[in-house]
């Protein structure tokens, strides 16, 4: 607004054959004002951290300052002569912001979730491991998630952290199929090995069993 009513003064002046030497400067300082806007708002970027900081000032071919600098000795070093490469520094500081906070939401998730376990069979102090569908679900879409983060060109930044949390569902996803299929297998054998009479039938394979009926036992307590 305030360089539209310069400029239409300015006009005025020239029409009416006057000379308006404040005018004209200030519509010069105006335009040139509303050329560094860009590069001001891309400075301004609240996402911007000290390594984005850091390649600005490689490029301006100054030390990045110990302490608080100013927008002042920004310009005096001519960082509006590389608008382009403080605009392809600020989209990749908001890029990776992005990102950062869908990492952010995927550790929160976790930090959260928990197994269930539930008595079996109304027995004192056995245990199994109760439903996991949510869990599964929270776990597929964390995967999925991590997968698209590793995909985006803004993902340098947090490349390690993304890549250690995908290791981290990645073990996780195969301790619960390990898991659950153990316990589906003891489930099915303690139901067949209860009974005194396969005991005396298979002596040899309900010894084998018991040694593992202590241990899966033992283990689900701790659990619990």
């Amino acid at each position: 607004a305030a360089h539209k009513a310069v400029y239409q003064a300015s006009k005025r002046a020239r029409k009416s054959g006057a000379q308006d030497l404040v005018g004209s400067r200030l519509q010069g300082l105006m335009e040139g004002f509303q050329a560094a806007l860009p590069v001001l708002q891309d400075l301004g970027n609240r996402s911007m951290q000290e390594r984005h900081w850091q390649r600005i000032f490689d490029r301006l071919g100054e030390p990045l300052p110990d302490q608080v600098f100013t927008l002042d000795q920004l310009l005096s070093y001519g960082c509006l002569l590389h608008a382009d490469f403080i605009a392809e520094v600020s989209a990749t500081a908001s890029g990776e912001a992005g990102l950062f906070q869908l990492l952010s939401k995927i550790k929160a998730t976790w930090a959260e979730t928990s197994f269930v376990t539930i008595n079996h069979r109304d027995q004192d102090d056995l245990w199994i491991l109760g439903g996991v569908d949510e869990v599964v679900v929270s776990l597929e879409d964390s995967q999925v998630s991590l997968q698209t983060i590793l995909a985006s060109r803004f993902v340098g930044g947090i490349r390690q952290e993304v890549e250690e949390w995908e290791i981290k569902l990645g073990l996780l996803s195969d301790t619960l199929d390990e898991w659950l299929a153990c316990q589906r297998s003891w489930m099915y054998l303690e139901n067949i090995f209860s009974a005194e009479d396969i005991q005396k039938q298979l002596p040899a394979e309900a010894t084998k069993f018991m040694k593992i009926d202590k241990f899966f036992k033992d283990r689900m307590r701790k659990c619990n």
